[in-house]
């Protein structure tokens, strides 16, 4: 992913900074998935700044436990009150033997909030490129926790990759790292690299950080130089500069605002070029204007790292309104000490006040939403403002060449606002999702929203066993990222969900995704978003739109008479609705299903026999727990390729409680290997 491709998938989707107002408030425990991060104070005209402070003591250890009245902040040599104020520390995750493990196919917005990573890379030298793809995946295995979410871009010039949006998946992470191969120049023999980067990519990335509010960020920022002349920027004292210039400072006005805190790192690591002065001392300059430090000119990254996972997991977040009502664009200074002695403090320096052009530049560019649903929507990773989310997606082949995706969302009914009516409940609700490929298209919202009533008996249940909605939409073969949000009332939330949709064409015996269900899974009460025939589109021109267009889709019952083309495959292949549930009881008999496809000629397949499908069932020491082998009847032939159906019951009531894989593989009669395999963990609790 580059920065102007970045635009390019978020412009519409950017989460303008909404006015509110905000008494002094004290931390307080927050709800499982939100932001433990302060929240900005805006007045009419003067800025909301909030500042991200790292104590540590005399052994560089983080200090624990400050209060608000612990600290002092002066803005330009003046005494400022702090207005919020929020102490966070996160556990630094267990060290990884590798980047390699059964992911989780659900995401959910219910994780505690965890620390957020930006990979910025702009290496010239291609040797260089290998040794940042082999940092970084150093920095996986030791500080990406399984509550964090990274994104890779690149910036500069050079070979383009698609990179990564922000995801939770070390998989899609550390692959769109080792697709980076550097800019055009040699490993021995390459110029000196300047480093620098459009202002406006810069800028485009902010736009895209700054959109997940609430959240303190980290940008490691990969390169042989500067980004550009920080120190140019910060000694601005007023007058007509260049474009870029402008661009510049309004880029570096927003990275103080988004929350984000730069570390510039050479991967060159030390060098003897007593030229590179100027480079150096503005590497540092980037590090200190955000309050991060530059690693250069040293071979000690693993230390350098250790501190940026330190800084990244415990630290104090100060916010206070801004007295300095000048519209000149002029660096304001800030510190922050602590009345304790003996104690280090490190903050940015300052922040660069947006001018009156430059905010109503950034109010042309931005589109902000109007409600809650969409601004959840809009943002680039999981939100939860009290709507809890559970999704899952599994994709099945059909016969158009495009890919049937089976979306399910669940919910705790009770986070819904129901109203109860003659002795039914009815409750308001809104299910939005949307995609964006790996070209930065965006497809059309499909909007399923409206009244549901139940039933005593069905409010009970929906009470107990939460809610449930299907949605089933077909795609092209592709990669794509998938938006859900939904809402009830004034509360929302949302998840981002990586998804790659295979041409299940092109090897030889391909699997579906994989679908499962238990007995509980149809107690809770479910609704089909029919996203086909009976979409009708939305207006957009009267009402703020997230995607270009936009689908109002109906919602049926699920498991109701649906004809075709609208019938989907799980529900003839399931005994019940898909589940999200990936916690099951001694007690349950899980059923799953899957699709084999063989795409062999007759003539290849003559002789081979019939399809060998293994069940198994591994615990936490990669010991078999369960294994069924069973050879799969033929089908009948269908556009030249067979499709072998699989559904399997198992009992889990022999498991003890833990965690388990469960995985399906497809053997050709006769041989030892398996061609394809798809594994699921859970537990049993």
């Amino acid at each position: 992913m580059t920065a102007r491709s970045t635009t390019a998938l978020f412009a519409i989707l950017i989460v303008g900074l909404a006015p509110q107002t905000r008494k002094h408030t004290q931390a307080q425990s927050p709800q499982p998935g939100q932001s433990t991060q302060p929240s900005a104070v805006f007045r009419s005209r003067a800025d909301a700044v909030s500042v991200t402070v790292f104590v540590s003591d005399s052994d560089g250890k983080p200090v624990r436990g400050l209060t608000v009245d612990d600290f002092e902040l002066l803005e330009n040599g003046k005494p400022r009150e702090v207005t919020t104020f929020e102490e966070v520390n996160l556990p630094l995750p267990p060290v990884r033997d590798r980047l390699t493990g059964v992911e989780s196919d659900v995401r959910t917005n219910e994780d505690p909030p965890g620390r957020v990573y930006i990979f910025a890379l702009n290496v010239n030298d291609q040797c260089m490129a290998l040794k940042t793809r082999f940092l970084i995946k150093e920095f996986m295995t030791r500080y990406f926790g399984p509550y964090d979410v990274a994104t890779v871009i690149q910036l500069g010039r050079g070979l383009r990759t698609d990179g990564q949006e922000f995801t939770n998946s070390l998989r899609l992470i550390m692959q769109a790292v080792e697709k980076y191969s550097g800019g055009f120049g040699g490993c021995a023999d390459s110029p000196r690299p300047t480093g620098l980067v459009r202002a406006e990519d810069f800028r485009d990335l902010i736009e895209v950080v700054a959109a997940m509010e609430g959240r303190h960020k980290t940008l490691l920022y990969f390169s042989e130089g500067p980004m550009f002349d920080w120190l140019d920027v910060i000694d601005y004292r007023g007058g007509v500069r260049s474009y870029d210039f402008d661009v510049a400072r309004a880029a570096l006005s927003l990275a103080t605002r988004a929350n984000l805190t730069i570390y510039p790192i050479d991967p060159r690591g030390l060098t003897v070029n007593m030229g590179e002065l100027e480079s150096r001392m503005l590497f540092r300059a980037m590090g200190r204007a955000t309050g991060g430090f530059a690693t250069i000119n040293t071979n000690s990254f693993a230390e350098n790292f250790e501190r940026i996972a330190i800084d990244s997991s415990s630290f104090y977040g100060l916010g206070f309104n801004s007295g300095y009502e000048k519209d000149d664009g002029r660096f304001v200074n800030v510190s922050v000490t602590v009345k304790r002695p003996g104690l280090t403090v490190r903050t940015r320096e300052g922040y660069v006040p947006l001018t009156e052009k430059q905010r109503a530049d950034q109010a042309r560019r931005t589109r902000p939403p109007t409600d809650g649903v969409l601004g959840a929507l809009a943002n680039p990773a999981a939100t939860h403002a009290g709507i809890p989310l559970r999704v899952h997606a599994a994709a099945f082949r059909r016969p158009n060449k495009l890919v049937e995706v089976a979306l399910t969302i669940e919910t705790d009914a009770s986070a819904m606002a129901f109203t109860e009516t003659n002795g039914a409940f009815t409750g308001q609700i809104d299910v939005r999702h949307l995609a964006s490929d790996a070209r930065k298209r965006i497809f059309p919202e499909i909007r399923g929203r409206g009244n549901i009533t139940l039933q005593p008996a069905a409010y009970a249940r929906a009470m107990e066993h939460g809610m449930r909605f299907v949605s089933v939409f077909d795609f092209p073969p592709g990669r794509y990222q998938l938006r859900i949000a939904s809402a009830s009332d004034n509360r929302t939330g949302s998840v981002v969900y990586d998804l790659e949709v295979p041409d299940f064409r092109e090897d030889a015996i391909m699997l579906s995704g994989l679908a499962l269900t238990t007995a509980d899974a149809a107690l809770a009460p479910t609704a089909l978003v029919v996203t086909r025939d009976e979409q009708k589109p939305a207006n957009c021109r009267n009402n703020v739109c997230v995607a270009p267009k936009v689908m109002n889709s109906p919602w049926l019952t699920y498991g109701a008479v649906v004809p075709p083309p609208s019938r989907h495959t799980l529900a003839t292949a399931l005994p019940g609705p898909p589940t999200t549930a990936r916690q099951f009881a001694p007690s349950d008999v899980l059923t799953l299903y899957a699709e084999a496809y063989d795409n062999r000629t007759p003539k290849t397949r003559a002789g081979s026999g019939a399809m060998v499908v293994t069940t198994t069932i591994y615990d936490a020491q990669h010991a078999v727990a369960h294994r069924t082998v069973a050879e799969q009847a033929e089908p009948a032939v269908a556009s030249g390729d067979l499709t072998y159906p699989i559904q399997r019951s198992i009992p889990l009531s022999g498991l003890e409680r833990g965690g388990y894989v469960l995985e399906i593989a497809v053997t050709p009669y006769g041989e030892i290997e398996p061609a394809a395999s798809r594994s699921v963990p859970f537990r049993i609790q």
